[in-house]
């Protein structure tokens, strides 16, 4: 799922998009059935294609399949995860370093 951009860059729609989902709640999400698709493909402030709707509960339903959680598998990539977000691993001195 995604959210969409104003023309200045800046994202807009993301708080539209959490509130759709229920926080992002995977166990509430997983649950979704028919129903709440017909209730997401009609609501305004967010990205309404089916499939990408559909994706996004199939993915709820595989992370709360996962043993141990989403976060566990995550890291056990550490420290591989610059990607994510989840480290920063530049240099001091870079200018995308925390401490830049």
């Amino acid at each position: 799922m995604q959210i969409s951009t104003g023309a200045d860059g800046v994202p807009r729609g993301g708080d539209a998009l959490r509130s759709a989902f229920d926080g992002f709640d995977p166990e509430t999400v997983a649950g979704y059935d028919d129903t709440d698709v017909a209730r997401l493909l009609g609501t305004g402030g967010i990205v309404r294609n089916r499939a990408k709707i559909e994706a996004t509960i199939g993915n709820a339903r595989l992370v709360v399949a996962l043993a141990g959680g989403l976060d566990t598998l995550l890291w056990s990539y550490a420290p591989d995860l610059q990607s994510t977000g989840m480290v920063d691993d530049h240099l001091v001195g870079c200018h995308r370093a925390v401490d830049g």
